[in-house]
């Protein structure tokens, strides 16, 4: 029970049983409280196309943050499995035309 978007829902759900049991109290008859449920049933129908679109935010917020986190862990992997050991072996082949170098302009000075 600490997920906060269940206890947000169970908050949510106790407050309107708490509505819904003061209009029942408060109704001189079933057609008032029939009529009273029927217009806070209402209201709360109206926050209902609010919050899909917080839903459908959070959800696409989570798809993008995944697609990065997908797309950073493939470029970590092309880094490591291939582009590192690629530039180590252009550094050792460097390094080998450098000394290549050293040595004829070594005999040529000498």
């Amino acid at each position: 029970m600490t997920d906060p978007d269940r206890l947000r829902f169970e908050l949510y759900a106790g407050v309107f049983a708490l509505l819904t049991d003061a209009l029942a109290i408060s109704a001189d008859s079933d057609d008032e409280l029939e009529r009273r449920l029927s217009a806070l049933l209402r209201t709360v129908e109206t926050v209902e196309p609010t919050l899909r679109f917080d839903l459908f935010e959070k959800r696409s917020n989570v798809e993008r943050t995944e697609l990065v986190a997908r797309m950073r862990g493939r470029d970590i992997a092309v880094t490591q499995g291939w582009m590192i050991p690629r530039l180590r072996e252009d550094i050792l082949a460097y390094r080998a035309r450098i000394q290549a170098l050293e040595a004829v302009l070594q005999r040529r000075s000498a």
